[in-house]
């Protein structure tokens, strides 16, 4: 009896440890870097953009601060998906900003809300590469008359900007570039007038890399972010070219277009044998309402089943209705609480059934749980004195979607250990060459369908002036 209780001791004791480590392999590593800038956030009323190369750790900052800090804060987001993955609101809905250009000039102050924005600290924005002179012009206005200081910054609140301009820039549509390079003088946020106009804040470059270890592949992703590449850059990058791609096991396939994306992913499910099964999401308050409406523009004929598709891509973390069969390759979406896997894994199917799925991940098989994704607004609760998250909707899947391919776009902020890189004729878009190399945890993780050329490297001149300046 002694010997089955001290045996229960010594496997519970492991357990423990086991409990611990898992916990703790995955913990910040609190650099001087860190360090610096969560003094600046805690201990001062100093604005900060917090910016640095792909892999530095800025979401995991963001994720640190904010769950120790008592300063009272709200987190916008530029899109629906970005703002349910920071736990955040988009900056439209928060401000009640249409979804176009915006009138700067005939914003008025919510009154409503008056309580929420006077006991506000801090503004937080992720992705803010993604914020174009115009809205950025919007927030520094809205701040000011909801705030009744209509001569301060911002209304006079801590700001904290994250994100990386070397990476996604903001979309502004061609019939508009005309006028943002005339009123603003490009498209940045750092082309606002309150940036113009001697607003205060520091500048953190984060420049310890975690998502890569291999010493010459990152200095070859630090050249190619600020257009400065060697030729034997781009010989060595070259190097893993192949002329014929082939299954390349595991690997996803990153390219330009999602149109490309959606005819490999779907080929794919197709080729496989077996009965492809369909998950239906659960949909709850606003989030049910836009689908809906979504629904009721594709049965109108207002929009196309593939500009459905898009919107579905766009609004939404993964597919309402997710079609997959055993074999499908994968990619988790959620970081999973017991550090199993992170946002980005890539895993097989290996079981389905009608309510069930299982993934295989490094040689071993989990069973999904469906995770929940929330729409929130932010409310000022003046009897605790606190700023509260109110959920207007949620949306409830299994956590994976089909990841054969996706777009480099959409591969922003993941970390893959295989990558296949299809730039098609070319890259065209500023920072798409480094997002999609930068993906990769090794250079011998990366397959090229077609050598990178010096003109695949396209990086704004004006993002470069903007550092060197700071």
């Amino acid at each position: 009896m002694q010997e089955l209780i001290v045996l229960g001791v010594f496997v519970l004791v492991v357990a423990v440890c086991f409990f611990i480590y898992s916990r703790q392999k995955n913990t910040l590593v609190l650099t001087d870097e860190f360090k610096d800038i969560l003094h600046i956030l805690n201990d001062t009323r100093e604005s900060v953009f917090i910016s640095g190369k792909a892999g530095t750790g800025k979401s995991s900052l963001l994720q640190y601060f904010t769950a120790r800090t008592d300063k009272k804060y709200v987190i916008l987001a530029p899109t629906g998906i970005a703002a349910m993955n920071v736990k955040g609101q988009t900056v439209h809905s928060f401000f009640r900003l249409p979804p176009r250009l915006i009138q700067v000039d005939k914003l008025k102050p919510e009154y409503a809300k008056n309580a929420l924005y006077e006991n506000l600290d801090m503004v937080i924005i992720d992705e803010v590469s993604m914020i174009s002179a115009n809205l950025m012009e919007a927030i520094d206005t809205a701040l000011r008359l909801n705030r009744n200081r209509p001569d301060e910054p911002f209304g006079g609140l801590q700001m904290v900007f994250i994100g990386d301009l070397f990476q996604l820039p903001p979309v502004v549509k061609n019939d508009l570039q005309e006028y943002f390079t005339t009123t603003y003088g490009g498209n940045y946020f750092f082309d606002s007038p309150v940036f113009k106009a001697g607003f205060s804040y520091h500048l953190k470059e984060l420049t310890h890399i975690f998502r890569q270890k291999d010493e010459r592949f990152k200095k070859v992703l630090n050249r190619i972010r600020v257009n400065e590449a060697k030729f034997e850059d781009f010989v060595l990058l070259n190097a893993r070219h192949r002329d014929n791609v082939g299954d390349n096991n595991s690997a996803i396939f990153l390219t330009t277009t999602n149109k490309n994306v959606k005819k490999i992913n779907k080929e794919n499910l197709e080729n496989l044998p077996g009965k492809e099964m369909i998950f239906e999401a659960v949909l709850t308050g606003k989030i049910r309402e836009e689908f809906e409406k979504l629904k009721e523009q594709l049965a109108d004929k207002k929009m196309s089943e593939a500009e459905f598709e898009d919107e579905i891509e766009m609004r939404f973390p993964t597919n309402v209705f997710l079609k997959l069969k055993p074999g499908a390759q994968v990619m988790m979406i959620k970081n999973d609480s017991l550090k199993r896997w992170v946002n980005g894994t890539v895993g097989i199917v290996s079981r389905l059934n009608k309510h069930d799925i299982w993934v295989e991940i490094d040689g071993q098989s989990y069973k999904m749980a469906q995770e929940n994704w929330e729409e929130i607004t932010y409310q000022y609760d003046s009897k605790r004195k606190e700023i509260k998250e109110n959920i207007l909707g949620t949306f409830t899947q299994f956590p994976v979607k089909l990841a054969w391919a996706m777009t480099i776009h959409k591969s922003q902020g993941k970390t893959f250990d295989k990558v296949v890189i299809d730039i098609g004729t070319g890259a065209f878009s500023h920072g798409q060459t480094y997002v999609a190399l930068s993906r990769c945890k090794t250079l011998e993780g990366i397959v090229l369908n077609k050598e990178i050329r010096p003109s695949d490297v396209i990086v704004d001149e004006r993002v470069i002036a903007y550092y060197k300046g700071r």
